[in-house]
Order: C-alpha cells, then structure tokens, then sequence
C-alpha cells in the first residue's frame, strides 16, 4: 500500500458514521486492504488516504489499532447528538478542559488539533452544501469537548446532527463525502490559504462568533474553550491549548460579551504570561483588514 497522509476513521456502531463511510467507499476507489472482526481497513487511491473501520465507540479510542502504513492526521466520522435534535453539519476538536471526562479522553488533557485541515473542512463543507442545494442546513465549530485526548496525531471531528433520522440520511453522508474528498486533495496539493492559528474563549457550545472568524477570516480556529468551562481552567490547559496543535499558535481570541468580567479578567491574565502570542476580542479580529481572506 503507498504511503498515506490522511486515515478517515468510523465506528460500524455509529449510523452517521456508517452512512459517511459507505458514502466515501462509493464515491471514491478503495481498495480492501485488511479485514478482522474488530476492523476493516481500505486504501483509497484517488485521495492517498485509508479508511478505518472499527467496532467500538471514536470517543474511547485513544489508541489506534497497529495498520500497515502509520498516517499522519486523523479524520474521525462521527454523529452528534442534542436534547434539541438539530439537524447540523459540524467539525471541532477533542480534549477535556476541566478534571471532568466523562465522554473519553483523560482529565485535563487535549487532544492535538489540525487547525488547517479544519479550515479546509470548513470552507469546502460551505461551499458544497451551496453546490447541493442544501444550504439551510446550518454548518457550525464546536468547542473543544471529549475524547480522544491521547493520540499522538493531529485529528478533527466532524459530525451530522442530531437524531437517527438525519444520521441515517445518505444525502447528509454523501454531502460530507465529497466534502472530505474534496479537502484531503487540497491538503495534499497544497491548494489552501495563507492561516493564521489561533485557539478561542468564550461564547456558547456552539461558538458562533469563531464559527463567523473562521467562514469570514484567513484564521483557523483550534482549540475552543466555551465559557461553561472557563472557572476551572487553569494556565495549564492553556498551555496545552496553544501546544498541542499541527500548526504553531499565533492568536488569542476572545468572546468578550461571550464571558462575564471575572472570566475575561482571569483569562487576560493567564494569556499575559505568554508572551508570544497576541490577543485580540472576536469582533475586532472580524473587522481587521490584517486577517480578511485573500486565498479563497
């Protein structure tokens, strides 16, 4: 099997992520390269990557199975779920902010990001519900939230939500499928913008403010601390925050109204102690001429 960048990762316990999978191997030519009864493994040639299939949730899976090519990034496919059952397309990165993981990963510990991928993601992911005539469908980040926080390889998540009858919908697969198709062949040409990196606080779960920074901005987002968590974290998880990312960590921003005086006046001060990074509020870094894209 060539050499392979990329491995797409899905759960055959996961109906969204079963639906995605089955959307890539009919798109695209994969090759069954392995087959177990706790895997399967397929080499796709067009986009130079292997797609994983395992019987067991994403969320725990902070050790990979041993494959035949070890690959550099991660991409998990993955459902989501909500009381609101909203139906959404969504991409985010893994960790736990706080001594709390009761979704995978380990406590106080994130997981590496791919901020560049997530932002090829982001904008192909746009541009393709547009092409599909599905743009009612609302397209979001995430805050950063549970596992896997321990592997060793940059990874994102992206996600159909939010109820069995969206996770089952081949048209939310195959819009993902192309979309993933279409963003590994930018990553591997090299056909993306000028980023700037950067890791967030603030806002909802849902971060609407870094969702616009990263649809209108030549900024891609990282990690993302939502306000639920910002009492409990400390200089520590910070730290991780800036580190633990595929790309060095240029930016700070923060969701002003997104935080109450307290929280901006603790995080102002953690962020003070890293002298290389320049911070910035969301609404300032949306309106800088500095930050507009100029590769779309």
């Amino acid at each position: 099997m060539p050499i392979s960048e990329i491995c797409m990762i899905s759960s055959s316990l996961d109906p969204a992520s079963v639906n995605m999978a089955n959307n890539i191997i009919e798109i695209t030519s994969c090759e069954l390269m392995e087959k177990s009864s706790s895997l399967t493994l397929y080499y796709c040639e067009e986009i130079k990557s292997q797609l994983l299939i395992i019987d067991s949730d994403l969320i725990y899976l902070d050790n990979l199975p041993r494959l035949k090519h070890d690959p550099r990034r991660l991409i998990f496919l993955s459902r989501h779920s909500s009381a609101s059952r909203t139906l959404s397309l969504l991409i985010h990165f893994t960790g736990n902010w706080t001594n709390e993981a009761k979704y995978g990963g380990k406590p106080s510990s994130l997981g590496i990001s791919d901020p560049i991928l997530g932002k090829i993601i982001f904008n192909s992911l746009s541009k393709t519900v547009i092409q599909e005539n599905m743009e009612h469908i609302p397209i979001s980040l995430e805050a950063t939230h549970h596992g896997p926080s321990e592997l060793d390889k940059p990874l994102v998540f992206v996600e159909i939500g939010s109820d069995l009858d969206a996770w089952k919908n081949k048209k939310l697969g195959y819009l993902w499928a192309i979309t993933l198709i279409e963003s590994i062949k930018k990553l591997l040409d090299q056909k993306y913008g000028n980023y700037v990196t950067a890791i967030g606080f603030g806002g909802p779960h849902y971060v609407p403010n870094f969702t616009e920074i990263e649809r209108k901005t030549r900024i891609a987002m990282s990690h993302i601390a939502p306000k639920y968590v910002i009492d409990d974290i400390d200089k520590q998880i910070v730290s991780q925050a800036i580190t633990r990312s595929e790309t060095d960590t240029k930016l700070a921003i923060i969701d002003w109204k997104g935080l109450n005086s307290k929280q901006r006046k603790k995080i102002l001060q953690i962020l003070d102690t890293f002298t290389e990074l320049e911070v910035a509020r969301a609404r300032n870094v949306l309106s800088n001429e500095k930050y507009h894209l100029r590769n779309k």
